[in-house]
């Protein structure tokens, strides 16, 4: 079928089929997802759309903008001024790098499965240096990868996933891989490999320190230069919702064109297929003062398990209504933790009178009243903010309450003050949602820090039960399977 119209801009090449459906090609290589393939051309030559428009609306609209300035910036085309945010911060934007030395780059999802439940994943050698000083890395999820992979993979970034946010945080970069595993490789002679080169972690070798699991053939894929840490938050998005960001606090790279990979744990990034997403992996890893720590070695050390709690014990560790409950209850309980906790943050909260607590009122999920001021409290654990209409950008459940506590609660709720509860790894962006300027993130490690040091921490064993249960959340990632593996791996070295 013909083609009616196209518009090109640089490499790309968006075409209007007759049936009006649009196409968008870069370097010959057609976009599956053709919304995020308009976005990504439209910011890059400050063409301001709509967002509600659909795909056919979008890709008309860009075309004619296309075509009407090509004339107007025939020599300059490609170099107008911006007049919105690139697709990348500028302090992302470096030439080609040198560190990297082959043209793909693998995502390793790790701690994830049901193998995890009974046995250490092996992928929790990729966090440590051996014992030569050599860091060596596992490739989830077997260790193995196809052939036509094989010499071509020089980098890796070490990911775990973020439920329900289509983004992954990563938690390591491997620079310089080089490949241990081969075709065909038994277990015998991966073993004897590790015996030659000396590759013990604390005194013991790696092929026994798997040795009772359900053993894989392999032990090791890789062996790198190095392995880097990142100073603060880094977060990899392939949600079209959450672009670029790099400020003090975190770093959050929009992976456009591409899709994250669902069932695999593996993800191979190649410079031919996906050119935008490589390049932009480069500039992220090639920022010298986001990765400053390199992996260390594991040190002999006494461990300690992170205390059970009734959370724990019940699988409700991450359940939002659960906590909700114990919030309401021991602040109903305690109300002087709630006042002295206020204050902490800066906010005058007098309970000596008295205040009334209630939970799911018109699906709020905490209300909190002293008579003369009012606290609205959204606890969100791993969900992001519910209620959004993507057509309506106006409709979202923070203005909803906003607009309930300021309309049909005004006679009774005074003066209300709006809060979201997050774990700190729950990265919520409150300005993206129609009411959340109204709003106040708190963070799990606030209330933390603020509880465990209360009386009733020594003397209640249920309020301390919570205390510790809240303790979980106040990392900056959901953290549990990677303690329990590395629990289990220092546990074995220590025995």
């Amino acid at each position: 079928m013909a083609k009616e119209l196209t518009a090109t801009y640089k490499d790309y090449i968006i075409s209007i089929e007759s049936n009006g459906s649009i196409i968008v090609t870069h370097n010959g290589i057609t976009y599956k997802n053709t919304k995020d393939a308009l976005r990504t051309i439209a910011h890059a030559v400050s063409f301001a759309y709509d967002k509600a428009w659909n795909t056919r609306q979008f890709g008309a609209n860009l075309v004619k903008f296309l075509n009407e300035n090509r004339l107007a910036t025939k020599q300059n085309f490609g170099r107008v001024s911006r007049t919105t945010p690139p697709p990348i911060s500028e302090s992302l934007r470096v030439k080609q790098p040198e560190t990297i030395g082959g043209n793909v780059i693998v995502l390793n999802r790790m701690y994830c499965g049901d193998y995890l439940d009974e046995n250490l994943g092996h992928e929790i050698i990729n966090m440590y240096k051996s014992d030569n000083g050599k860091s060596y890395l596992y490739l989830n999820a077997h260790g193995t990868f196809d052939s036509k992979w094989a010499n071509r993979i020089k980098t890796m970034l070490l990911v775990r996933t973020i439920e329900g946010r289509k983004m992954l945080e990563v938690t390591g970069i491997a620079l310089g891989i080089a490949d241990v595993y081969q075709q065909g490789q038994s277990r015998k002679e991966q073993d004897q490999y590790i015996i030659n080169n000396n590759i013990r972690y604390a005194g013991k070798y790696l092929h026994e320190i798997f040795k009772g699991n359900q053993q894989q053939d392999i032990n090791i894929s890789f062996v790198a230069n190095k392995v880097l840490l990142p100073n603060k938050k880094v977060f990899l998005s392939f949600n079209p919702d959450i672009r670029d960001k790099n400020d003090q606090t975190s770093c959050v790279c929009y992976l456009e064109g591409i899709n994250q990979a669902k069932a695999s744990l593996k993800q191979y990034i190649e410079q031919e297929t996906a050119p935008i997403a490589y390049n932009k992996l480069i500039a992220l890893i090639n920022q010298p003062r986001l990765w400053t720590t390199e992996a260390s070695m594991v040190k002999e050390q006494a461990t300690t398990e992170r205390r059970m709690t009734y959370f724990d014990i019940c699988g409700i560790t991450h359940n939002e209504l659960a906590f909700s409950n114990a919030i309401a209850f021991f602040f109903e309980k305690y109300p002087h933790h709630l006042s002295s906790f206020m204050d902490s943050i800066g906010v005058d909260f007098d309970t000596t009178s008295g205040i009334s607590i209630y939970r799911e009122k018109r699906n709020i999920d905490i209300l909190i009243s002293n008579g003369n001021k009012s606290i609205v409290i959204e606890n969100k654990i791993t969900s992001g903010i519910n209620g959004i209409d993507r057509h309506d950008p106006s409709k979202s459940q923070l203005k909803k309450y906003y607009d309930i506590l300021n309309g049909e609660f005004k006679g009774n709720f005074h003066n209300p003050m709006f809060y979201v509860l997050t774990p700190n790894y729950n990265d919520i962006h409150l300005t993206q949602y129609a009411g959340g300027e109204h709003y106040t993130k708190l963070l799990y490690s606030q209330l933390f820090e603020h509880l465990k040091i209360q009386e009733e921490y020594n003397t209640d064993i249920l309020f301390q039960n919570y205390v510790s249960a809240i303790e979980q959340h106040t990392t900056y990632y959901c953290n549990d399977q990677y303690e329990e593996m590395k629990q289990r791996f220092l546990n074995t070295i220590n025995n």
